[in-house]
Parts: structure tokens; sequence; C-alpha cells
């Protein structure tokens, strides 16, 4: 890896973080850690996702700095099992290049930067859907003319995660609410979003990612609109003027997103429709639709990262391998550049392409050959084909054989499914099976150590209580006539049924040639079947199903025959006893029936059953002798039962749906009628994820075992708060599944409890450590955006249309209707010319309706709500919380695990101007209270706003100019102090103010005050540092402590390193020795080091101590010449390495080698 620039931790940087925390402020030396920057991967860095199960490693790559801004790149990898329709990334399945940032857009209806019209949310808040602002507001909606839902942004940058939504005001309601401040921005006719940090770096997105997509298949093909679906980050701005930017290039292709299938039955089978009262029900097959969505993508590839400061060289992005199936490119190169294009660390990424066309990173190889990273995955050559038929209810590979469908067999999909669908025996299996589930997974990495991490995963289950029905009985019923045999011959038996359900009857009668002559046979060879409640006396209902699963009532018995068989069916109550019954009436008849019934009750069982995805089993780390190092195994319950899954129950998948399609009848009377359908879909209507992320299972408890599987050194159990997300609240017409949930689950996946236990010589758990953390949802910052998912039931062809809001007149007041109206039960079928039912039957009447306005008084405006009756309605929020760790407790216990000491530690935040704590107060183990208290830029509306000694007026300009509506540097403490207090007195006070000014546009520290004691700051004794001077960069130049020495720093390469420090002497002291005035010293850089060293033999900086430096860099620190003149030498290999350091004579003074243990 390339050098990092921790070659030198210069003074400021410590002043801005340390300081405050010391309480002798003193001029520290500049701290040179080892110049060996080459840094080895060390093995056993993996994370695992606890809540989740999920698997995460990262692969550090370098970093891009410049004097004050940092752009860490690295590999990261996270899953719970690749998914069948997965896309890979540009650096393979499951992995992410993380270097720079972006915001993404979930576009729901259409985009919301078109919308210029306001919801009437406050007025279906407080009116509700029947309001006639309301009723205008769905009616357009219906008709397509408004946009009734909230795009959803995501943004991803430098640690800072999080979503927005845009609100009626077009004001940005972030998700949860931060310190963040996000603001659109246009530069060049182009719109992005700027989002400044609590210290003022503003991260800049331009760069516009675009899409389109198409529906194929089943005469489709509609185009999308194109789409701005993601802003790249186009450059990061420092208040100091460090500007690293972000270059890119196009890339575009195009590919099928999902392949979907819709099973339609008629729901019932058979309907009536017009003119067919008479004749029975139109009875219509099932039939499916294909459907393609295709994607064309108009993207962006990183090419480079550069910046303002040419020291800082520049990062290349080559991606010279494309994607086996879409054509983009696949990073196979970074390489990272010094200010003379010459290449100090070049990485490849080598990859392995499957014979189905998948791609995995296989190989991170850096310039040393020996340092590289290699992933196994599990059987990658196994993993299908993108858009194979062969998924898991959640998309996971499940090895099944689905070759013709996309849509589930309706058979799988439990009791309650109509039998209009399970009439038919199609579709696909979608049971999970993580065999194969888990094909494509990483499960092993090797380090550049030669160490090794082993990975083994198992599938995500839940515990929940299942029916477990046993093996059905056959209760078999028998009866037979010869020639002679007249009258009425029966057989019966009687049944208890222990629980509701449905029975099966095959009864059969036939002519019985076995003792009759066929001469007999005259086609009566019937049989009557019948259930008698024995209790009651009551017999029960017989019926059957069509082969398009239509019930068919049978009436209390039912005669089979002559000489076939029927399956029939009833049901049973619980509880109830059952006399089953054939009964014959003719001669030369043989004749049964079987029935199928459940004997026992089915068992209520507690099971672990599978869901979507993978979780993961264990962690084996290895050394490079393949020795096992560790061995962590993870359970997914509490300590006490760890084989019951602790998942919080998830969704279960639902299929289907129902449709109207409304026809006008052709019969030349006019009218319509409706013709109901039941869909079957081949994904989930409902949204699988109750939060709004991208996995299905959380879980309360994960216990985690250390040395093995049986808490060989000690363990964890950890406990998360799972709260869910739930559905909106549907307005009108039906719920509608597949709609947004409201995001009530603001605390999901929180860490509530930690306990760190060890293994006792009885084999039990003893307790050592306790962590509890409680959170709040503080509501001094809250908001709610609405929505409103809008699906359109049928089409209103040739219905009456208009307005849907009418204004009442004088003469409506008074005003009264005849209407006509059918009082027969039966399905009516409306005339649009008379406004009369005409079917078979018809009784019309007329009924007398007063005005909607009658009785009213003016203005009064009245709704006509049967115009959206074609519209189901359901409203959903996006709520916007500020949420924080309130406070914390931590219970310590002996040896033993008896006796304990707790500690409580608060947190608060006084301020919702700028989200940053305010205190912490701890009690500590002498009962004394412990505060510390933080002022910022926010809390500071005057010159005396921090008590003590009052603020100067260019003081305080300085920290308005660090508030949000400027600079906004709100995160950065201005006053902090320590108090430490018993229950008599104060037992000690330490004050830290850091006084600003500004210097050049620049917000800098002018001095430090420390305070010890209760009383007031005293300007002659509590100022331990002055910052005298800043260069153009904003680099401190000059630094006293009050009333002692001074110290110059003179910055080279671009202002990134400091050159030389001179101590004991003054800025004009040196600007005088070098004849040059301050501003032009100002401009001094690693070109006057000669004249830097000169200085040492000037007489009037004869008591001054010059120490310089020089450097290569993006490598490393190449000399320091000490006061006296003599000079170290750090020489590195090819590889950037550290290899030598010499003496001023060039004698080796230490000397490194790089091998490893399993090389000589």
């Amino acid at each position: 890896m390339i050098i990092t620039r921790k070659i030198l931790v210069f003074i400021f940087v410590l002043l801005f973080t340390d300081m405050f925390a010391q309480t002798n402020v003193e001029i520290p030396n500049l701290t040179l850690p080892s110049p060996t920057a080459y840094h080895l991967g060390e093995y056993g860095q993996e994370n695992v996702g606890l809540f989740t199960g999920t698997t995460q490693v990262s692969v550090p790559l370098g970093n891009y700095r410049t004097s004050n801004l940092d752009v860490p790149i690295y590999l990261g990898y996270s899953s719970n099992g690749v998914k069948v329709d997965q896309i890979s990334s540009n650096v393979g399945l499951d992995w992410n290049l993380v270097a720079g940032g972006v915001i993404t857009r979930i576009v729901r209806d259409e985009p919301d930067d078109q919308r210029n019209y306001l919801f009437p949310e406050k007025e279906i808040s407080d009116v509700g859907v029947y309001s006639p602002i309301a009723m205008d507001f769905f009616y357009e909606a219906g008709r397509g003319e408004f946009d009734t839902e909230r795009d959803l942004y995501s943004f991803n940058f430098s640690g800072h995660s999080g979503r927005f939504v845009v609100d009626n005001n077009k004001k940005i309601v972030q998700i949860p609410k931060s310190s963040l401040k996000i603001e659109t921005v246009i530069e060049n006719d182009i719109r992005g979003f700027q989002i400044t940090t609590p210290v003022g770096v503003k991260y800049i997105f331009l760069e516009e990612e675009e899409s389109f997509s198409r529906i194929s298949g089943a005469g489709h093909s509609e185009q999308g609109l194109i789409r701005t679906t993601a802003w790249y980050l186009s450059r990061i701005e420092h208040p100091k003027g460090d500007i690293i930017n972000f270059i890119y290039g196009s890339n575009q292709f195009s590919y099928t997103v999902s392949e979907s299938q819709t099973f339609i039955v008629p729901f019932p089978s058979g309907q009536y429709v017009c003119g067919t009262t008479a004749g029975g029900p139109v009875v219509y097959p099932g039939n499916d639709i294909s459907l393609k969505n295709n994607l064309r993508h108009v993207g962006k590839e990183l090419l480079e990262i550069n910046s303002n400061s040419p020291s800082s060289g520049s990062v290349t992005f080559s991606n010279g391998i494309h994607h086996p199936t879409l054509g983009f490119g696949l990073i196979d190169k970074i390489i990272f550049n010094n200010s003379e294009k010459i290449t100090v660390e070049s990485i490849r990424l080598n990859y392995l392409l499957t014979q189905n066309q998948r791609v995995f990173l296989k190989e991170v190889v850096f310039s040393d050959p020996d340092k590289k990273y290699n992933f196994v995955y599990d059987d990658p050559e196994g993993f299908p084909s993108r858009l194979s038929k062969s998924q898991d209810h959640w998309g996971y590979y499940n090895g099944k054989t689905n070759s013709s469908y996309w849509f589930p067999n309706p058979k799988t999909l439990g009791q309650n499914i109509p039998n209009e669908l399970k009439a038919h025996n199609i579709g696909a299996d979608k049971s999970p099976n993580y065999l194969f589930a888990k094909k494509g997974l990483l499960k092993k990495v090797t380090y550049p150590t030669k160490g090794s991490t082993n990975f083994e995963h198992e599938e995500n289950s839940e515990s929940r209580e299942e029916l477990n029905y046993p093996p059905k009985d056959i209760v078999r019923l028998f009866q037979e006539t010869n020639s002679s045999q007249m009258g009425e011959f029966s057989d019966e038996k009687t049944v208890f049924s222990p629980m509701k359900q449905e029975i099966e009857i095959l009864a059969g009668a036939h002519f019985n040639s076995y003792v009759c002559s066929q001469n007999f046979d005259v086609k009566k060879s019937k049989v009557e079947f019948s259930i008698q409640e024995v209790k009651s006396g009551n017999f029960i209902n017989l019926y059957k199903y069509t082969s398009l699963g239509g019930r068919i009532n049978l009436g209390k018995s039912y005669l089979v025959g002559p000489d076939n068989s029927e399956n029939l069916n009833a049901q049973l109550e619980k509880g109830k006893n059952y006399k089953f019954k054939i009964t014959l009436r003719f001669n030369c008849i043989y004749a049964s029936a079987r029935i199928s019934y459940y004997k026992d009750p089915a068992e209520i069982i507690q099971a672990n059953v599978p869901s979507g995805g993978l979780r993961l089993k264990s962690i084996v780390t290895k050394g490079s002798d393949d020795q096992q190092n560790s061995h962590k195994k993870i359970y997914y319950g509490k300590k006490e039962s760890l084989t019951i899954s602790s998942a919080n129950p998830g969704v279960r998948p639902y299929y289907l749906s129902k449709n109207i399609e409304r026809k006008l009848c052709q019969n030349g009377q006019g009218g319509y009628y409706n013709f109901n359908y039941l869909h079957l879909s081949s994904n989930s209507i409902r949204n699988l994820y109750k939060t709004q992320g991208v996995n299905s299972t959380y879980y309360e408890f994960v216990t985690i075992s250390y040395g093995g599987e049986s808490f060989e050194k000690g363990g964890e159990e950890h406990q998360f708060i799972v709260n869910s997300d739930y559905p909106g609240n549907p307005l009108y017409g039906e719920p509608i599944e597949e709609s947004p949930y409201t995001n009530f689950g603001w605390d999901n996946g929180f860490l509530k409890k930690k306990l760190s236990f060890k293994k006792g010589s009885n084999g039990g758990f003893i307790n050592v450590r306790k962590t509890e953390n409680f959170y709040k949802k503080d509501i001094r910052l809250y908001d709610e955006v609405y929505a409103y998912s809008i699906r359109k039931k049928y089409e209103r062809t040739g219905m009456v249309s208009g307005d849907i809001t009418y204004e009442c007149t004088e003469k409506d007041l008074n005003r009264k209707h005849i209407q006509s109206y059918c009082a027969a039960d039966h399905s009516h079928w409306w005339s649009t010319t008379s406004g009369k039912c005409y079917a078979s039957g018809s009784n019309n009447k007329l009924l007398v309706i007063p005005h909607p306005c009658f009785g009213g008084t003016l203005p009064k405006t009245i709704v006509y709500p049967e115009l959206i009756d074609n519209l189901d309605i359901q409203e959903y929020k996006t709520l916007s919380n500020w949420t924080y760790l309130d406070y914390q407790t931590r219970t310590d216990y002996d040896e033993d695990g008896i006796d304990s000491i707790t500690t409580e530690e608060k947190y608060l935040y006084d301020n919702p101007d700028h989200m940053q704590i305010s205190r912490t107060e701890i009690i500590n183990s002498k009962g004394e209270k412990v505060i510390k208290s933080l002022l910022y830029s926010e809390d500071i509306k005057d010159s005396n706003s921090m008590g003590h000694h009052p603020l100067t007026l260019s003081e305080l300009e300085a920290v308005n100019k660090m508030k949000k509506n400027r600079d906004n540097l709100i995160g950065i403490p201005i006053q902090i102090t320590d108090l430490v207090t018993n229950t008599n007195d104060t037992v000690s006070k330490v004050v830290h103010r850091t006084n600003f000014s500004i210097y050049k546009g620049m917000v800098l520290p002018k001095d430090i005050e420390v305070l010890k004691g209760t009383k007031n700051f005293n300007i002659s004794s509590d100022v331990r540092l002055i910052y005298k001077r800043y260069n153009l960069e904003g680099n401190p130049v000059e630094i006293s402590h009050f009333s002692g020495p001074t110290t110059v720093y003179i910055w080279g390469y671009n202002g990134q390193y400091p050159i030389a420090r001179i101590e004991n002497a003054t800025y004009s002291d040196v600007a005088s020795a070098l004849n040059v005035d301050k501003d032009y010293l100002d401009t001094f850089n690693e070109q006057n080091l000669e004249e830097i060293d000169f200085l040492r033999n000037k007489l009037s900086l004869k008591e001054s101590a010059i120490t310089t430096y020089t450097y290569e860099p993006l490598v490393g620190l190449r000399s320091t010449t000490d006061p006296k003149g003599l000079t170290t030498y750090y020489e590195y290999d090819a590889f950037n390495r550290l290899e030598f350091i010499k003496d001023q004579d060039q004698n080796i003074i230490s000397e490194y080698g790089y091998h490893y243990k399993t090389q000589n």
C-alpha cells in the first residue's frame, strides 16, 4: 500500500482534537511516526452484521489526500447470499469499490423535481378523503394528471449515509435527522446536490446518471421517460481551499432487469355477463401473461481522482475488462501516481468469469506480487445464469427445475388459496434451499500475510408456531345387491372430527356383474351418499369442484352413478361426531365410498422455519502455517436457548391480487358489467423487507462463542431492538399490498444490550460485563411527509364522467329527483340509456331522492365519490426523526459474577439547531458526578454567551461565520468545560476555550485559553497558546505560548507538509534573516530549502533550533536535517517500502527486510 501521510502529525490537527482534553497546553514536538507506510493486510479483519448475520469484508487499497482532505479507497463486501437476478458491480458480485460517493433516487410515479403542485395533505389529514379538495385531487390523480408519491433519495459518502425525501414545500427532509446540510445546486445548467458536514466540508454531486425502462411482452412495448436516478460525487471542497475532483467517463448498456409472469383466472370461475342470467354463468379458462422489464442505463464510470494540489498526485482507474453480458467496464487496475505522474502503487484486480457469465472478484494484487488478497467462493460455477427460474420467494437460488413458470404453484401456497387457483397444478417451486442459496457466497479470504479467514454459512430461520398435520385416516363404506334384492340397503360408519377440516370423498356405483347377468343392467346403478351430524340430526351440505376450481353445491345428499365415480367434498366442524352413509335402492349394484379425513388433530409445534437468504454461522482464522488461530461460532438465539431462532417474524410472501375488468354490453341495450379476476404474480406483492433495507430477517438475540462452539474462551450475547415498518393507511377502496411502508422502525437494529460472560468450572455462565443502551426519539425535530399510492382497478370506459365536485345553486336547495332501482335479488345489468335494470326477473321501481344540496345553505360544495370507485387509495408517510443514545449503563462483575458495580453515562443534546452533544454526565466509582459541557457556534448568541470574559468583536464575527447559515462549522466545539462535583461541593473545574478569527476568509483558531477553578479567565495568565500567523493555505506558521518561546513553521509541497521547524524565533526574525518580507516568506516551499538550511549560519538566529525535512509525496519522508546540520536519509525499495535509514555519510543505520513466514 502507498505511504500514508501519517509522517508528520502537525500541531494544528492536535489542537483541534486532543488539546481540549489537556490541562497543560504546551507546544508539542512534531511527532514522526515510523515512515514505514507499507501496511500489510492483516487476516482476521472480517466483520459481521450481527443483527442480520451479514458477512462483511473490507480490503483497504489506499488513500487520496490533500492537506486537509482524505478520501479512503477500499473494496467492501457485504452479503447474505447472491440473488439470481443480481447484477454485479464494476468489481464483482456483492463487492463495491468505495472511492467518493453517490446520491441515488428511487423514482416513485413521476420525478419529484418535475412536480409543480402541492398535495392537499393537511386537508386529507384533517377533513378526510371525502372533502371536496381531496376528492378533486384523487380524481385527477386517477386520470394520471398528478404524481401522488415521493421519490426516495439515498446518499453514501465519506462515512455518512442516510436518506431523504422532498416535501410539499420543496424542503429536503432527512431520514433520520442529522447535522448534515443538504441543498440543491445548479452549475452550468446541471442540477445536483451539495451536502455540507458539521465541520464545513462541502460534497458536491453533479455527475448525473440516467435510466429509462421499457416493458415488453404480451403486446406491450412501452418505453418509459428518461429519469435521473443518481448523482455521483463531483468534488469535495474544504473551508481552507482544498479541492478534490472526481473525473468520470460515460458508459451505456441495456439489460433485462427481471422477467415476470402473471397467471390470471376468473374469480369466481363462472360469472354472469350481459343477458346470461337465465342461461347460467359464462366460464373462462385461466391464462398467463409474461413480461420483461428492460432497462437502458446511461451511467458513469470513475476514471480519476485529482485535486488542486499537484503534490497530491492522482489516482486513475482502468475499466479494461468488459462485463460478459452487459458490456460495461470492470475495474482491472487502480494506479496511484505522484505529481510527476510516476506510479507509486499499481493494484490489479483479477476476476473469475464463470460459464454462466457471472463475475466474481478473484484477486487483488499490489505492485509487490507477494502483497495479494485472494478470494474463494462457494461453488461459483454452480451458480446459475441471470433470469434463471430456479428462485425462491426472496430471489435466491433454490436448485429447483422450474423450466416454464415464474409464478409459484398455487398448491404450495397453503390452505387458504382459492380453489380457482389450486385447480391448476402448474407453477414454480419457490421453497428455499440453503444448500443452493449459498452458492456464490464468499467463503475464504487469504491475506498478504498468507493467513486466512474462513466463513461458514447457514440458512436464515425464524421460530414460529406451525401446524403439523398427521397422516389422513381412511374410512371405507361398501354395499352390494344381487338380482333378487329389492328395497333399501346401506352401510354407515361414525367418526369424530377433532378439528375443522375439509374432507375428500370418492363415491362410486357400478353394475354388479359379479353376481348379476348383464341382462339385469338397466342403467340404474346409483348410490346415495350423505353425512349426518349425530347430535343435531342435521345433514350437512356436500359440494364438488370444477376443473377450473369453481365450487358446485350438491345439497344434503348426492346420487352418484350410474356406473361411475365422483369426487365430493364436505366441511366438518371441530368436536362433532358425523355418520357417513351410502344407500342403495335397486338390485344388482356394487357401491363404495372412500372418505379421507384427519382422525387426530394437527399439532401446534414450535419450529425454526427457513426464511430468505443466508447468515454467517462461523468464522475460523488461520495463520500462514494453516493452523487455526481463532474460532468464532455465532448463534442466533439467547445464550439459554441457542438453537431457537430469535428472528422477528418476517413478512410471508403473498402473490394474489384482485382485478376488475369493466366491459360494455354488446347486446344493443347499453350498460356494462364487471368481470372479476384473480392474479397470481411471480413475485410477492407484499414487501418482504419490513424496513427500508435489503434484509428480510432480523435477530433480536445473537450469541457469539469464542474459541469454539462451546464458549471455550467465553462469549457475548447481543440484544438488538427489532422495530419494523408497517403498511400505510387505506383511505379508499381495498388495501394496496405493494404500497411502500411507513417507516415506524426508527430504532430497528440498535444495540440494546451486550453481555460478556465466561464459562464456569461447572459448565454454567458467569457474567463479566453488561452494557445497556437507551435511545431517545426527540420530538423537538420531527417531520411527517405524506404520499399516496393509487391503484386503478378498472377503466371507467363508457361510464358517466364529469367534475367530481359541484357547487350548489339556490334552486338545488329545494330540488328532488326520481330514480329507478331494481328490487330483485340478482345480478343487475344497467342500461346506460334508460337507467333501468334489464336482467331477467328485474323488478324496477321508482324512488324519490332529495338533491345532495337539499336543505343546505350556500355556499356549499358536494362531491360524487362514485367517480373514484375504480380507485384504491392508500396513504403512507415518511417519518423524519431525531434520534440518539440517551444514556448508557455499564455493570462490571466480580470474578464470580455475583457482586457488581454499575456506572451510568448520560448524553444530553440541548440545542436542536446544531444537533451536537452538549453534555455528558457520569457518576464515577467515588460517587462523584463528572460533567463535560460543550458549546458550539449555534449556542453563542452574543459576546457574553459563554460566560467568563466576553468575546471581542472580531472573535464574535468569526463565531457567527461558523454558523449553519454561513460556513456550517457547527460541529467544532468552541468551549469545553470539565466539572467534577460531589454532594458537598465542586471538586474541580477546567475550561478550555478556543477563540477564532477570520484570516483571508477562513475561520481559524486565534488562541486557546485554559481556566482551572471557578475564577474568570485572566487574559494575562490563562492564554496558553497563540496562533500568530497563517499562510495562504491556512496552515499555522507562527505559534507561541503566552509569554513563552515562539516556533515558526515553513510549509511546502502545496501546503501539505512542514519543511522546516524553527524554534525560538519569530516570523519577523526568519523573514529578516532571509532578507524578505513576511508576505513573501508565505510563498516559500521545498524549492527554498537551500536558503532555509543556510539560516543555521545566521548570527541573528544563533539561539534558534532549525530542523528541515524533505519528502517524496505519496511515498514518505526522504530526509531530516537536525539543528546541528546532520542529515538522516530514508530510502525505499521498488515497492515503496522503507529499505534503509542512513546517516549523513551514507552509513546504514537500519535495514528493513520483508519476508513472509513461509519464505526463506
